[in-house]
């Protein structure tokens, strides 16, 4: 990916990412959510290992976080905010070993699962506060909203089916989710046309 000079640029190349990425990443986290249980059954072939779904429906969280993250941590690397980027590790280290050890013991691997959840919510707080001094607000999250929709539609619908076969309630979700989706970016875009330039940019 090519920046451009100047932070308008800048933000304008993180908004897409953000959206590109949340429209990935949001789904994913809500299918898991709903489907912990049957799909490690499946996986696994032993109904015991359906008991691990609370771990995984909290740990499910951590790619939407990671994915916001990761292109706020960009963001602040390519506008050479590098010292930002290590005081924002030395902040998420030190809560980690603080928490880790005091929910790990009190909790086991359900307490190791929230501590991964809790540092990488820190650590994504952190990045939206630098990157909102940097910008002057949060305007990089104004598209992250447009997957909301289709993911809570999908949400609904899997909680309806979650009893029912699984690849059967993972294809109705996954192409009422593709619809939605394209349906909104359609809209917002002001055309097919116009939502192929927006994305052709972020490459070229």
């Amino acid at each position: 990916i090519r920046y451009d000079s100047g932070l308008e640029s800048l933000e304008k190349i993180a908004q897409r990412l953000i959206e590109f990425f949340a429209a990935w990443a949001l789904p994913s986290v809500v299918g898991l959510f709903f489907l912990a249980h049957p799909v490690l059954t499946l996986l696994y072939h032993k109904p015991e290992f359906g008991q691990a779904a609370i771990v995984l429906q909290i740990l499910v969280w951590l790619p939407l976080q990671n994915a916001l993250t990761t292109v706020i941590g960009q963001t602040l690397w390519a506008a050479h905010r590098e010292n930002t980027a290590f005081k924002i590790g030395a902040v998420n280290l030190a809560f980690a070993i603080v928490l880790g050890p005091l929910l790990i013991s009190q909790f086991g691997l359900i307490g190791a699962a929230v501590t991964s959840i809790l540092v990488a919510a820190i650590n994504l707080l952190q990045h939206c506060y630098y990157v909102s001094r940097l910008f002057g607000g949060l305007r990089i999250l104004q598209s992250g909203w447009k997957p909301i929709l289709p993911t809570v539609c999908m949400g609904f619908l899997l909680f309806f089916c979650r009893d029912s076969h699984l690849m059967l309630a993972i294809l109705s979700a996954s192409a009422l989710y593709a619809v939605l989706l394209f349906a909104v970016l359609v809209w917002t875009s002001g055309g097919i046309n116009q939502l192929r330039s927006n994305y052709q940019r972020l490459w070229l």
